[in-house]
């Protein structure tokens, strides 16, 4: 029981920590998109990729027949991970950056 907690807690820091590495690169990068989509793209990624290796087990049993009856409540589990743990730290780390960010607007200008 206490060994699947701590695997489901590291489950969620890996998607919170490659949520954060692809928001920063999607701001570095992409800096024309908004926040909230820098975000929910770096999210959706970052809950995807854990559950890859299981897409391909999935689709290795099922042979021949359609996989897609197993696979969807894998796309669900990836985006739970993305909505619990990979959103909220990437967009907390892209506003907060953009905070950051110099403003385009010259200052003098308005005087």
């Amino acid at each position: 029981m206490m060994s699947s907690i701590i695997a489901l807690l590291i489950l969620i820091a890996v998607v919170a920590l490659v949520s954060l590495v692809l928001a920063f690169l999607f701001d570095l990068f992409f800096p024309r998109l908004s926040t909230i989509g820098k975000a929910l793209v770096a999210a959706v990624i970052a809950g995807a990729i854990p559950t890859v290796p299981f897409y391909a087990f999935v689709a290795a049993l099922s042979g021949p027949t359609d996989p897609t009856v197993a696979i969807i409540p894998l796309i669900f589990v990836a985006l739970v991970l993305a909505l619990v743990a990979g959103f909220p730290s990437a967009f907390f780390l892209i506003r907060r950056r953009s905070r950051k960010r110099e403003t385009a607007v010259d200052p003098d200008v308005f005087e």
